[in-house]
């Protein structure tokens, strides 16, 4: 299973969930977390917020939080309660 293998590497104490991420080929540097994940038509589809950390590029793995309908809905719950 990806999810489990993702969990183990990125963080085996389990004291986060890596589940559900979405795994891009994007290498992430360090201090880039909480950037966006681009499509290729500029469309926002994630927010960085982990890498494999992997020392070649081209194996090194980005994880991102998918920016869905659901994501939209807690970020505008949350600017509320600070507008408020």
């Amino acid at each position: 299973n990806q999810a489990v293998s993702l969990q183990r590497e990125l963080d085996p104490t389990r004291r986060h969930s890596y589940t559900g991420l979405i795994e891009s080929t994007t290498p992430l540097d360090l201090g880039f977390s909480g950037g966006p994940l681009l499509d290729l038509h500029g469309r926002l589809v994630g927010l960085n917020v982990a890498s494999s950390g992997h020392p070649d590029p081209q194996h090194a793995r980005g994880y991102a939080i998918p920016f869905d309908q659901h994501t939209r809905d807690t970020i505008a719950r949350l600017l509320r309660e600070v507008t408020r």
